[in-house]
């Protein structure tokens, strides 16, 4: 549980679009965080991890608040954001990992698939840009020496082709938001000294 005063917060100003950073007045954030690893069997592992999240402005008389203008753009004005959430802060999270090791006569073999999901969250203050739930889906696939000093590794990563915001951020000019890599693959090849 945590009660906040001045929490910073980043905004563009109505008059030339410039990025500021400003004072959130107040907010509170409470919730649980659970993590769990578990050894199915001699050769299978899972982890993962669950959260609740709450977070609120509990006094925010100064927050951007943007209203779209017909035609496009903000209009950014001062208000109240007491009662939002705070941006980026998901109220659930999960993810699971389950990892099988096939050692064999001429390399050590190593299977792994995630899957994660996130609530929807809003992006900004004034909760007006959102985040839409999302899966996360990964996998890989390592092969190594038996002595684990060289390693090839197979991956794979947003695999669900989720489309998830790195950034969301609302101006006088637009709203806009930043897109996380897509569907990503590739090899890694390396060498512990």
């Amino acid at each position: 549980y945590y009660n906040y005063n001045d929490l910073q917060v980043s905004a563009y100003t109505a008059a030339g679009g410039s990025q500021v950073v400003y004072n959130g007045a107040r907010s509170k954030i409470f919730g649980i965080d659970v993590d769990y690893e578990a050894l199915l069997t001699d050769r299978l592992t899972v982890t993962g991890g669950l959260e609740y999240l709450h977070t609120e402005f509990t006094n925010f008389p100064n927050a951007v608040i943007a209203t779209p203008v017909p035609g496009g753009g903000n209009d950014l004005e001062s208000g109240n954001a007491a009662g939002n959430e705070l941006p980026y802060s998901s109220p659930f999270q999960t993810s699971t990992t389950l990892t099988y090791k096939q050692p064999t006569p001429v390399a050590n073999l190593e299977f792994s698939g995630t899957y994660g999901y996130t609530w929807k969250y809003f992006g900004t203050a004034d909760n007006n840009l959102t985040q839409n739930s999302y899966s996360y889906v990964g996998a890989s696939v390592l092969a190594s020496t038996t002595d684990d000093r060289y390693f090839v590794r197979l991956w794979g990563k947003h695999l669900s082709s989720s489309k998830v915001y790195s950034v969301m951020a609302e101006s006088a000019l637009s709203s806009a938001v930043l897109l996380q890599p897509p569907r990503t693959y590739g090899i890694t090849v390396g060498a512990k000294f």
